[in-house]
């Protein structure tokens, strides 16, 4: 059935909700205040927006994900009571919460005093360190989803961080949505989005010091005349201390924002929670890097605003969506657009130089043409997919000399036996990597590629025998070392319709201990795997998935148990 149009009237029932009133318009929905005649209270309902429900494989991360989200338990998050799809139409139903959002807050007010966004920052940060603990990421932190509720006993202000329905899970390869896209909202998107590198809680750190800043001088850190040029500001800009606008911050808020707002990943504080401690005067701990290399914030030179410094050409990485012709001559080489099979809003690469107003500094107040009280949140056709896949794996004389032949994988810590015919693929980016074993390419699907998972329904079904085979995640997030958690985000660093683990007991995987799982992997509706899971007892962490159709499993389990017998930890 085709989604319905998330516009409502008041008095409209939904699902098991009757729409009361309109709370908020965004790029991702409509969001209601409606009650829910099932349990009868208040909730907020949100209806996401057409282009987002159509798309098959987002419907199916949107679900996961969001059952995900609704596990996290945090005073500061807004709790997520129900997350499916009626008629058609993606909603999610959470706790509603009187009172306005903090970028309504700043429309009225331009800026807060420190102690006060001391106050409300730290309650966010609060809420973003729980989800990363969880291994979700955010990806779309904006003073927009913070809501804020006053307490009209105590004068506390409660600060909720809400659209956690819409996150994706860390473990994931790629900061893109899907091929070529990235979702987030420009003033507050990190560079690795828009690049289309991994994301982890530092992208979330990128962000929230984006918030910090606008929470403070009363607007976003970097400015452009269009999207393309706000875009090229987060990848190549340095934005002026905010002591330039009001010195009476201080240099611990100038070197604090400084780190946040590092390019790289690395150079940024560790957490949201050590970014505020920073920006509170307790100093850089818990940093990545206590002093980010070129980042020393510039010297307070009241009242007169300094111009962005541009990063030097050896640290600029340009995303393949971001057409060279945007950077200053000897930034980057030529990179063209890619075709957009786009199912979410490309942006019109221009060609004509720099666009103007990329390298201008953020103005003190909001001079620049609004983009909307309630601006869709921007989607980019920013890059092809920036996970390419390469063949990293070593493999030593597999394919001759025998039925099976020794396998190393550069980065893993050990190496292991694999049937002569099982082909070696490896999607790398940055530290973190999946490798797959398998006479069948199916890198694709372990890579979280749609494409890939449409491509492995078709090979179960065509050639169940040859859609076999191991994929071993290296350096995935798996939570500690409870059992329960492991289960937990084992099952979200998995692909696929909808993964089911079950726990099961400790095992072997040649001289290393695991923690064993089973289930399987939906494809889709015709197709699925049968999977046996362990992860190994190993440092960097492994995740080990054993996959066939449930129609051949046994038949190969004893091919399983020689692979997974002949893991030789290295050194």
């Amino acid at each position: 059935m085709p989604p319905q149009s998330p516009f409502l009237d008041p008095g409209t029932s939904f699902a098991t909700y009757e729409v009361q009133s309109v709370v908020g318009r965004g790029g991702m929905g409509v969001v209601y205040r409606a009650r829910d005649v099932r349990l009868e209270r208040t909730v907020a309902l949100k209806l996401l927006a057409p282009e987002f429900t159509a798309h098959p494989n987002f419907r199916a991360r949107f679900l996961r994900e969001s059952r995900l989200a609704a596990a996290v338990d945090h005073p500061n998050i807004i709790p997520i009571y129900e997350a499916g799809d009626a008629d058609g139409q993606l909603f999610i139903a959470m706790r509603y919460v009187p009172g306005a959002d903090l970028r309504t807050e700043l429309d009225l007010r331009t800026r807060l005093d420190l102690s006060e966004a001391l106050d409300l920052l730290q309650q966010v940060a609060d809420a973003l360190d729980a989800a990363h603990a969880a291994g979700l990421v955010h990806r779309d932190v904006k003073p927009g989803n913070v809501l804020v509720a006053d307490s009209s006993r105590s004068g506390h202000r409660h600060a909720y961080l809400t659209d956690f329905g819409l996150t994706r899970r860390s473990s994931s390869l790629s900061g893109l949505t899907t091929s070529g896209h990235f979702l987030g909202t420009l003033d507050y998107v990190a560079p690795e989005q828009i690049r289309g590198d991994p994301v982890d809680g530092r992208t979330d750190v990128y962000s929230f010091a984006c918030v910090a800043h606008t929470v403070l001088v009363g607007h976003p850190p970097f400015a452009g005349e269009d999207d393309v040029a706000l875009m090229w500001a987060h990848l190549t800009r340095v934005p002026p201390p905010v002591t330039a606008l009001r010195p009476e911050l201080g240099a611990d808020v100038d070197a604090a924002l400084a780190a946040g707002l590092a390019k790289s990943p690395d150079e940024r504080p560790a957490s949201c929670g050590a970014l505020v401690a920073w920006l509170a005067g307790r100093g850089p701990a818990g940093t990545a890097l206590l002093t980010p290399p070129g980042r020393a914030p510039a010297p307070v030179e009241p009242p007169v605003v300094p111009p962005e410094r541009p990063v030097p050409p050896s640290e600029v990485s340009l995303p393949p969506g971001v057409p060279a012709t945007f950077a200053p001559e000897g930034s980057a080489p030529e990179t063209s657009a890619p075709e957009s099979g786009a199912w979410l809003l490309p942006v019109e690469p221009s060609t004509a130089g720099p666009p103007a107003g990329a390298t201008r500094a953020a103005p003190a107040r909001r001079d620049r043409p609004p983009r909307g009280r309630h601006r869709r949140a921007t989607v980019l056709a920013a890059a092809a997919l920036a996970v390419v896949a390469v063949v990293t794996g070593l493999v030593l004389n597999l394919g001759r000399g025998g039925e099976y032949a020794p396998v190393a994988v550069q980065g893993l810590p050990y190496t292991l036996e694999a049937p002569a015919d099982w082909r070696v693929q490896t999607y790398e980016v940055g530290d973190s990597s999946v490798t797959v074993l398998s006479p069948t390419a199916l890198t694709g699907l372990f890579a979280d590629d749609p494409a890939g998972m449409q491509a492995a329904a078709a090979a179960v079904t065509e050639d169940p025998g040859a859609a076999v085979g191991l994929a071993v995640y290296h350096r995935p997030r798996l939570g500690g070392d409870d059992p329960a958690g492991q289960l937990l985000a084992a099952q979200a660093v998995l692909p696929g319709q909808d993964a089911d683990l079950r726990p099961g007991d400790r095992a072997r995987a040649g001289d290393l201990g695991a923690t064993a799982m089973s289930g399987t992997l939906g494809l889709g509706d015709e197709a699925s795997l049968q999977l046996r899971v362990l992860a190994v007892d190993s440092e960097p962490r492994q995740l080990l998935v054993f996959f066939a159709p449930p129609s051949v499993f046994a038949a190969h389990a004893a091919t399983f148990d020689r692979v997974q017998a002949s893991l030789d930890a290295a050194g």
